[in-house]
C-alpha cells in the first residue's frame, strides 16, 4: 500500500443499474434494436427477438436488412446508415418483412440518430419497430370494400358513375356529389378516396346537418383552449386531422351562411383558423361534398353563396335514385341476400315471384339503403329457402295490394264456369289491349299484378 486513500467503490452500482436499464430495454413492448454507423445490430431486446423470430445473440453484428428482411427494400441497411450520416429522424416507415420461419409481417419503423461525445459525431440509430400487421389486414380489407366491385350496378347511369370516379380519383380537384338519401354518397366518396393518391391517409367524414353551427364551426376547424365556456383544452378539428387525406363533408345544403364563408376561405387559401385564434394553418386536404338537396334552387334563391357552389362543383357527380335504375335491382337484392346470409348463419336462394313483383313495383323513396334495411327485415322473418312476399315489410307489399279497375268491367268475375280456356283468352286478350304491359292489364281484369303472374304462370303465357 502506498498510503493513498481509496475512493469508494461504484462498481456495484453501476452494475445494478446496467441492469435495470436491461430490464427496462427488454420490457419495451415495441422491438428496440440499436445500430452502428455502419448498420450492424449492436442491441436487440425481447421484443424485437419476439418480432423478427432471431435471438439476441443471431442478430448482434448482423447487417440490418439481414434480420429485417424485405423484398420490397433491400436497402434498408443503406438507408438506415444514410440517415445517420444526414442526422435524419426516419419516421413511421412501413414496411413488410419475414421472420425467421418464413412469416409476413408488415411493421412501423422509426430511427432515431444516436449521438456521440460530439454533435457532429454520432456514433449509431436507435430503432423501434412495431408489429401492425393486423392494422394493415384491416386496411387492405377496407381498400377492398370500397373498389368498384363493391358499388352494384350495370345501369348506364351508374357507369357513367364509375367512369367519373376513376378520371377524378388521382386528382386533387373538389368533387361534389348529388343525389337523394340513402343513394350511396358516402360509398361513392370511399371509392374516390381508395383509388386515388391520398389511400395511405386518413378519410374523415362529417355530417353537417348534424350539429348546430357552433358545433359544427369547432368540429371542422378545432379550438384553442378558453375559446369558449367549456373548452378546457386546445383540440383539432377535422380538416387538421384530415392533412394528408380526404374530408367527406356530407349535406353541405346546410351550411348556415357563417360556415359557408369560412368554407370558402379554406378553398381559396387552403388554410384554416381555430375558433379562439387568429393564426392561420395550412391543410392538405382534399375536399369531397355531397348534398341531398339541390345548391343550384338554394343559390338562386340566395340562401348559399353561388362563389361556394362553383368551388365544390369543380367535379359534380350525380347519383342516380333506385327508382331511376330498377334494372339493377336483381343485382342488388342478390348482393344483400348474400351478405345477410353470411351475417345470419342462412342458405336462401333468391326471391319467389310475387315478391320479386312487389320489390320491382314499390317507388323506394329511401332508395338502396331502404332496399338494404327490407331485404335484411325479411331475411329475419323468413323460414324457407326463398324470400316470400309475406315476408317483406308492409309498405313494400302495398304494391301489391287488389288494384281497383279503371272501368266497371271485370271479366274474370263472369267467367262463372271457371272454364280455363276462357279465362286464358281472356288474359291474353288484355295483355294485347295493354301492349304487353302487365300492371295495365291487371287493372283491366280487376286483378293483383301478383295474381296474373301467377295465372300467366300456369298457362304458359309469356
Amino acid at each position: 500500500m502506498n498510503g493513498e486513500r481509496s475512493g469508494p467503490d461504484f462498481s456495484p452500482y453501476f452494475f445494478r443499474l446496467a441492469e435495470n436499464l436491461r430490464s427496462i430495454f427488454d420490457s419495451l413492448y415495441d422491438g428496440i434494436i440499436t445500430v452502428d454507423t455502419t448498420g450492424r445490430i449492436q442491441q436487440f431486446n425481447k421484443s424485437a427477438e419476439k418480432l423478427t423470430g432471431f435471438t439476441a445473440k443471431e442478430a448482434l453484428e448482423a447487417p440490418l436488412h439481414h434480420i429485417l428482411a424485405s423484398r420490397k427494400d433491400a436497402r434498408l441497411t443503406e438507408k438506415i446508415v444514410e440517415a445517420i450520416d444526414l442526422g435524419r429522424r426516419i419516421e413511421n416507415y412501413e414496411l413488410e418483412v419475414t421472420t425467421k420461419d418464413g412469416r409476413p409481417k408488415t411493421i412501423n419503423l422509426t430511427s432515431t440518430v444516436l449521438p456521440g461525445l460530439y454533435e457532429d459525431e454520432p456514433v449509431g440509430a436507435v430503432i423501434s419497430i412495431a408489429d401492425v400487421t393486423e392494422i394493415y389486414t384491416l386496411k387492405q380489407e377496407l381498400k377492398g370494400r370500397y373498389r368498384l366491385s363493391h358499388i352494384i350496378g350495370k345501369n348506364y347511369l351508374m357507369q357513367q358513375v364509375y367512369d367519373r370516379i376513376l378520371l377524378t380519383a388521382d386528382s386533387d380537384s373538389t368533387v361534389l356529389i348529388h343525389g337523394e338519401s340513402g343513394t350511396g354518397k358516402e360509398l361513392v366518396a370511399h371509392a374516390i378516396h381508395y383509388h386515388s393518391h391520398r389511400s395511405d391517409g386518413t378519410f374523415i367524414k362529417v355530417n353537417c346537418s348534424a350539429l348546430a353551427e357552433t358545433l359544427l364551426e369547432s368540429e371542422l376547424f378545432g379550438h384553442a383552449k378558453g375559446a369558449f365556456t367549456g373548452a378546457l383544452y386546445d383540440k383539432i378539428g377535422r380538416f387538421e386531422a384530415a392533412s394528408g387525406g380526404t374530408i367527406f363533408l356530407d349535406e353541405v345544403g346546410d351550411f348556415s351562411p357563417f360556415i359557408q364563408l369560412k368554407m370558402l376561405r379554406v378553398l381559396q387559401e387552403k388554410e384554416i383558423e381555430r375558433v379562439g385564434e387568429t393564426t392561420s394553418r395550412k391543410v392538405d386536404v382534399r375536399i369531397i361534398a355531397a348534398t341531398s338537396r339541390n345548391l343550384r334552387e338554394l343559390v338562386e334563391s340566395g340562401t348559399f353563396r353561388p362563389d361556394l357552389y362553383y368551388r365544390l362543383r369543380v367535379i359534380p357527380i350525380y347519383l342516380p335514385p333506385l327508382r331511376e335504375r330498377k334494372d339493377d335491382m336483381p343485382l342488388l337484392i342478390n348482393h344483400f341476400i348474400e351478405q345477410f346470409n353470411t351475417k345470419m348463419g342462412k342458405r336462401l336462394r333468391g326471391v319467389s315471384e310475387e315478391a320479386m313483383v312487389a320489390l320491382w313495383n314499390y317507388d323506394w323513396p329511401g332508395n338502396i339503403r331502404e332496399l338494404e334495411h327490407a331485404i335484411e327485415h325479411a331475411m329475419v322473418l323468413s323460414h324457407g329457402q326463398m324470400l316470400e312476399l309475406a315476408d317483406l315489410p308492409v309498405e313494400t307489399r302495398k304494391a301489391e295490394e287488389f288494384v281497383a279497375p279503371r272501368a266497371p268491367r271485370n271479366p274474370l268475375k263472369h267467367n262463372r264456369q271457371n272454364d280455363s280456356k276462357v279465362e286464358r283468352s281472356m288474359i291474353e286478350q288484355a295483355l294485347a289491349d295493354a301492349s304487353g304491359n302487365r300492371t295495365h292489364a291487371a287493372r283491366l281484369l280487376g286483378i293483383s299484378r301478383t295474381t296474373l303472374w301467377r295465372k300467366m304462370k300456369a298457362y304458359s303465357i309469356t
